[in-house]
């Protein structure tokens, strides 16, 4: 997408950063390769859901790499996590979201970014973000609404709004003589006036 991809970039991988900010913070790193401070052990638990069976998968790949750098993770692995949304008791969700089911930024960047957003479970403010996504909903030039949802997207990753992980593969597949069926990036499928079987 024009305001996505490349433009639009997350933090860099440093292993040897992240232990020596543990270090800085006073997190020391016991016998068994787990950190404690205070003789507390750092410890979380990261929930997430079956229904989307790559989560537990990817929950399970974090959990080994924060054990690399001294974090004991806990997996929390049930049916749905929507309780423990709408309630904020969590520590961390891996959570599956649809960010382009119209083919426009507007709808993902307003209810997980906005400050009351539908989806803004982390509880991230910030006015200036507010400011941005109110202008990017009265704003019908497109370019500047690319440049506007570019802009949004790169203040929520130098604040750390969230942490995204990964994106889905779509693939689609239809039988033979299906015509005009669009291919679209959401993972809503649409058919048009066009789409036929042709036999």
């Amino acid at each position: 997408m024009p305001y996505s991809g490349d433009r639009v970039k997350g933090p860099a991988f440093d292993l040897e950063g992240a232990k020596a900010a543990l270090e800085a913070a006073g997190y020391k790193a016991g016998a068994d390769g787990i950190r404690a401070k205070d003789g507390k052990p750092l410890s979380i638990t990261i929930s997430t859901y079956t229904s989307r069976v790559e989560l537990p998968i990817l929950a399970e790949a974090i959990q080994a790499q924060l054990r690399e750098i001294g974090i004991d993770v806990k997996l929390d692995v049930m049916e749905s996590v929507e309780e423990k949304l709408q309630a904020g008791d969590f520590e961390i969700i891996i959570y599956s979201l649809l960010t382009t089911p119209l083919g426009d930024p507007q709808s993902m960047l307003d209810n997980l970014l906005k400050s009351a957003g539908a989806y803004n479970y982390g509880k991230f403010s910030d006015p200036e973000t507010d400011k941005q996504i109110a202008e990017l909903t009265g704003e019908f030039d497109q370019a500047k609404r690319i440049e506007l949802a570019v802009n949004i997207q790169k203040k929520a990753m130098e604040e750390n709004a969230f942490g995204f992980i990964g994106h889905q593969n779509r693939t689609q597949i239809s039988r033979k003589g299906v015509v005009e069926l669009p291919n679209t990036p959401s993972s809503i499928n649409a058919v048009t006036a066009k789409t036929d079987l042709v036999r």
